[in-house]
């Protein structure tokens, strides 16, 4: 929590390096109730007689001072042992790392640093070694891995299509040569009503990226579901 808190830091477009401080604001202690139980815990450990530092969940007592531990700690089995803490074992530790967006350049300098905080915590995870794992999600992360799995799906997309287009261009035609009416411009019908819809994709998405738009999750979605219609 403190190296993501304060050392983990991105570098942004224009070259410079932001970390977490730099633009959570007013939510830069939304986990000090973490911090402290971690700090306490440590203290309890090198002193367990010490009787101002109860460790107890869901509420503990620091100095007089209460925690509120059920709303960062889930799945917690208790225990009657409680010489440090009543705690046995804890599934899920939550914790929230919320900014202040001021400016788009805020919003850019965070998605940056979001997706830092991904490849930190997907190498954290995949080292054997390391007995924690680390899960993280964010706006910027879920659009990237949305993007990352609309280019795989790519060549689905282009099968599909020229599924389509081969089934509108023998239907019209077959058609139109039953009732002989086969014409050119049939033809020339039957490939527009194909291409027309992929073309008004394309040039809403360019022109979406010429005003800065970003290319979220929700509009990936739309090529399938107007190819579909």
């Amino acid at each position: 929590m403190v190296h993501i808190s304060k050392n983990l830091s991105a570098t942004v477009p224009d070259g410079s390096n932001v970390s977490y401080r730099n633009f959570c604001g007013h939510y830069c202690d939304s986990n000090v109730v973490v911090g402290y139980f971690l700090q306490a815990l440590y203290q309890k450990t090198m002193n367990p007689e010490a009787l101002t530092l109860q460790l107890t969940y869901p509420i503990a007592d620091l100095r007089g001072i209460k925690l509120h531990l059920e709303r960062n700690f889930y799945g917690v089995l208790t225990t009657t042992q409680n010489n440090i803490t009543n705690i046995d074992y804890v599934k899920l530790i939550s914790m929230s790392f919320m900014a202040e967006m001021k400016t788009a350049a805020d919003t850019e300098r965070l998605g940056a640093w979001e997706l830092t905080l991904f490849d930190f915590c997907y190498n954290y995870t995949a080292n054997s070694d390391n007995k924690l794992e680390i899960q993280v999600i964010g706006a910027e992360i879920v659009d990237t891995e949305m993007n990352k799995d609309a280019q795989r799906m790519s060549p689905y997309f282009a099968t599909g299509f020229s599924i389509m287009f081969a089934f509108v261009c023998i239907t019209v035609s077959g058609s139109s040569l039953y009732f002989d009416r086969l014409r050119w411009s049939t033809m020339l019908v039957a490939v527009s009503c194909a291409i027309v819809p992929v073309l008004a994709i394309t040039t809403t998405f360019g022109l979406c990226s010429l005003i800065g738009n970003r290319t979220n999750s929700l509009m990936l979605i739309m090529p399938f579901l107007i190819m579909g219609i």
